[in-house]
C-alpha cells in the first residue's frame, strides 16, 4: 500500500534527493507531524498529484482533523518542516549547484529551481492562482498580474501576530542569509525548506535564491550577505554585470535606493533576477548617441529610461556611472525635479542583461521629491488612480509588468454584477466605470466584461508609470542627455 508519504518520496527519489534506502527513515521522522491513523491512510486520487498539492493536501487534513490550528501560519509550517525532511544539507545543495554547473549554468539553475518547487518553498500552487494578462499600449505590450498568491491571514491570526510580537530581531529581515532552514513563527514565515546558493558579485559574498511567490519565470532574488540598505552605486553595476557574465540566461536588476521610488525591502540591500525579456526591454529608441563603443539610447518608455549598450563591461560601467552622476545632481525647478532638499531624491533603478550586442544596462532615472499638494510624491502615481493602485511602483513595475492588489478580482467581480443588475452601490471605481460606458456602451460592456476591463486596467498601467517619469515630453529628456559630459570619468 502506498501513502500519500510515499508519493512524495518518489518525488524526492526521481530528483536523487533521497534515496530508496532512505523510505523507513523518512517514514518515521514524518510520524513526528502526521498521527499514526492518518499516515498509513491509502492513497486516493490525490496521490496522483504533484508534491506541492499532496503537502498541502496533508496540512489542510492536519488541520481538518484538529491537529494543528486551521491557521495559514500552522499549515505552512507543518509542510515545511515535513518537506525539510526530505531536503539535503545546504552544503549538499550548493556543491550539487556547482557541480552541475561545470555542464553548464542552465543546468545548475534548472535543478535548484525544480528542487525548490519541490519542497514547496516556491508557492507553485498559490502562484498559479494569480491573474496574469497583457495589453497593448503606446510603448508597446504591458504585462499584468492581480497578485492572489500570499494567503490573507484572519482576524484572529492578526490578533494572534500582535499579542507575539517581540524585539527579537533575529533574522533582521526576510532577506537574510539566517533564514535559510529557519522554524519561523507567527510572525515570521516558515524556511525550514529554504536553500540558497553563495556567490561572488564585485568581490563580495552574495547568496542566490528563487522567490517563493513569482511574479515571472524563474523570478530569483540575490541578497547581501550582510543586512546593510539598498544603495545605487558604480559597485551596483559591477555587481550586475558579474552576475549576467556568471548567469547570462537572466535578467538581474535592482529597486532604487530611497523611498516611494524603491521597493519594500530597502533595509537589506538586494536585487532580482529571473528568466524572463520585460516589456522594457522591447522598447524602441529615440534618441541615440555612440561614445567609443558603446550605444547610449533614449527609450520610447513611460518612465524615463536611457539604456547603455557594449562589449566592454568597463566602459559600459563608466558611461552607466557618468550618466547616474549627472541624474544625481541634476535640477530643473521649472520641471519640479530637484536633486536635493533636506536628502537625496534623484536615483535610478538599474537592470543588466548580456546580449549578443554586449553588456546592457537599463537606467530608469528616480526622484521621490514630495509636497504639500503631493505628499505621496511628485512622479508618483497619481492619486486619481489610487483606486487601482497607490504603492510604490518598483523595479519589476517600472520595466512594463504591473503587480495588482488582490482586491481587484473582488472589485471586478462586483462590477461586472452592475451590468447585470444595473446596482453600483458604493464603489471606488464609480468614476472609472462612467468612462468606461461612454466608451464602449453598456451593451458591449456587459457581453465583454473581461476584455474590457483587462483593456482598461492595461492603459491605468500605462498612466500610472507615465505619471512616475521625471521628464514628461521627449524634448527634455533630450535636453538633459545633451548636457552630460560624457568624456568624463565616473566618481560614484
Amino acid at each position: 500500500m502506498k501513502t500519500l508519504i510515499d508519493h512524495i518520496v518518489d518525488d524526492a527519489i526521481a530528483l536523487a534527493l533521497v534515496e530508496e534506502r532512505d523510505r523507513i527513515y523518512i517514514h518515521n521522522q514524518m510520524m513526528a507531524y502526521i498521527p499514526e491513523e492518518m499516515f498509513f491512510k491509502e492513497a486516493d486520487d490525490i496521490g496522483k498529484a504533484d508534491s506541492n498539492t499532496l503537502i498541502e493536501y496533508i496540512a489542510e487534513q492536519l488541520a481538518h482533523s484538529g491537529v494543528i490550528e486551521d491557521q495559514v501560519y500552522a499549515k505552512d509550517l507543518a509542510a515545511a518542516n515535513m518537506m525539510n525532511i526530505l531536503m539535503p544539507k545546504p552544503s549538499d545543495i550548493e556543491e550539487r549547484f556547482y557541480a552541475n554547473r561545470v555542464s553548464g549554468i542552465r543546468k545548475a539553475t534548472d535543478d535548484f529551481y525544480n528542487i525548490s518547487v519541490f519542497s514547496n518553498y516556491i508557492q507553485k500552487n498559490r502562484i498559479s492562482q494569480n491573474i496574469s494578462f497583457s495589453s497593448e499600449s503606446k510603448y508597446g505590450e504591458l504585462e499584468l498580474t492581480i497578485n492572489l498568491s500570499k494567503p490573507e491571514k484572519s482576524t484572529e491570526e492578526i490578533r494572534a501576530a500582535q499579542s507575539a510580537a517581540t524585539d527579537s530581531d533575529y533574522p533582521q529581515c526576510l532577506l537574510c542569509k539566517e533564514n535559510e532552514g529557519y522554524i519561523g513563527h507567527i510572525n515570521h514565515p516558515p524556511r525550514a525548506n529554504h536553500r540558497i546558493i553563495r556567490l561572488e558579485l564585485g568581490g563580495g559574498e552574495w547568496y542566490f535564491q528563487f522567490s517563493p511567490y513569482s511574479y515571472y519565470s524563474e523570478h530569483s532574488i540575490v541578497l547581501s550577505k550582510d543586512h546593510v540598505p539598498m544603495q545605487i552605486s558604480t559597485q551596483t553595476f559591477h555587481n550586475l554585470i558579474d552576475f549576467v557574465d556568471q548567469f547570462p540566461h537572466y535578467f538581474i536588476g535592482s529597486n532604487a535606493d530611497l523611498p516611494i521610488v524603491g521597493g519594500s525591502m530597502l533595509a537589506h540591500e538586494h536585487y532580482q533576477a529571473g528568466r524572463h525579456v520585460f516589456p522594457v526591454e522591447r522598447a524602441e529608441s529615440f534618441h541615440v548617441t555612440v561614445k567609443g563603443d558603446v550605444k547610449l539610447e533614449l527609450l520610447k518608455w513611460p518612465l524615463s529610461t536611457i539604456r547603455v549598450t557594449g562589449e566592454d563591461r568597463e566602459a559600459v560601467i563608466r558611461q552607466a556611472t557618468v550618466i547616474m552622476d549627472a541624474w544625481n545632481t541634476y535640477d530643473n525647478p521649472e520641471l519640479d525635479i530637484l536633486s536635493h532638499t533636506d536628502a537625496q531624491h534623484s536615483t535610478v533603478t538599474p537592470i543588466a542583461r548580456k546580449t549578443e550586442a554586449g553588456y546592457v544596462l537599463y537606467l530608469i532615472l528616480r526622484n521621490n521629491r514630495t509636497t504639500e499638494e503631493r505628499p505621496n510624491g511628485i512622479f508618483h502615481v497619481d492619486p486619481e488612480d489610487f483606486h487601482v493602485k497607490r504603492e510604490n511602483i518598483g523595479l519589476i513595475e517600472a520595466m512594463g509588468l504591473a503587480v495588482l492588489p488582490a482586491r481587484l478580482k473582488q472589485d471586478a467581480e462586483h462590477l461586472q454584477g452592475f451590468f447585470t443588475t444595473g446596482e453600483m452601490g458604493e464603489s471606488a471605481h464609480a468614476g472609472w466605470i462612467e468612462s468606461w460606458r461612454s466608451k464602449y456602451g453598456d451593451d458591449h460592456i456587459g457581453e465583454h466584461f473581461e476584455a474590457v476591463f483587462h483593456k482598461e486596467l492595461g492603459l491605468k498601467f500605462e498612466s500610472i508609470l507615465e505619471a512616475c517619469s521625471v521628464f514628461k515630453n521627449e524634448a527634455d529628456f533630450v535636453q538633459f542627455f545633451e548636457g552630460i559630459d560624457h568624456d568624463q570619468e565616473g566618481i560614484s
